[in-house]
């Protein structure tokens, strides 16, 4: 049997019987900062909703997350514009912060396993010299049959 040294534990993910890690806090203050980001973004993102280009069942499940019916597809989809490409930046922990602040780690677990199964890219219609962000499944296919 190991036994971990003490300073290791802050490294350590946790396992159901195994030696605990470091206590998670979640930031509370993470809900209001993505809900300002979606704020901000009501133009862009009714934009990304309504272009063509976007997978209707990804706009469908943002706008009823947006209308207070927690999807966590719709949430991913919010994510991808708001918060832009990387999944590692700042903002993309802030979302998952966020969703499991208000919706729990299952939720949260969800969202960002369907985050990770899109991809946003301004591709969409040209409106004021400018491309709309669109979102969509992955378009790149598997090297492995």
């Amino acid at each position: 049997m190991l036994i971990a040294p003490e300073r290791w534990r802050s490294r350590l993910h946790p396992r159901r019987g195994g030696t605990p890690g470091t206590p998670i806090t979640l930031d509370a203050g993470a809900s209001k900062a993505v809900a300002q980001a979606v704020d901000d973004a009501r133009d862009e993102i009714a934009q990304t909703l309504r272009d063509p280009g976007t997978a209707p069942m990804l706009a469908a499940a943002a706008r009823a997350h947006l209308g207070g019916d927690p999807d966590p597809c719709g949430a991913a989809v919010l994510s991808l514009v708001t918060a832009g490409e990387s999944v590692w930046a700042r903002e993309h922990r802030q979302h998952v912060e966020a969703w499991a602040f208000r919706h729990g780690i299952a939720f949260a677990a969800c969202a960002l396993a369907d985050r990770w199964g899109l991809e946003a890219s301004r591709t969409g219609e040209l409106r004021d010299g400018r491309r709309n962000k669109i979102v969509r499944p992955p378009t790149r296919t598997s090297a492995v049959s």
